[in-house]
């Protein structure tokens, strides 16, 4: 498997990296550069995180993306 262009927006895995959920892994359509809200119960900000161009192995011979927490500055 190749990688996904990081510029499309697709079905796309995360990784997420720092915040409160922080190792956690989600799956959705989504974009390099966009935000998302990921993570259980109601929409809080800190789980709000932007997809990054980074990419790592996913463990089943794919790619996922790393996502990191957004910001409200």
């Amino acid at each position: 498997m190749t990688a996904p262009r990081t510029y499309e927006t697709q079905d796309r895995h995360l990784v997420l990296r720092g915040g409160d959920l922080d190792g956690r892994r989600w799956v959705g359509v989504i974009g390099v550069g966009h935000r998302v809200v990921v993570g259980p119960g109601p929409w809080q900000a800190s789980h709000v995180y932007v997809v990054t161009d980074e990419q790592v192995p996913d463990g089943a011979g794919g790619f996922a993306s790393v996502a990191v927490p957004a910001s409200f500055a």
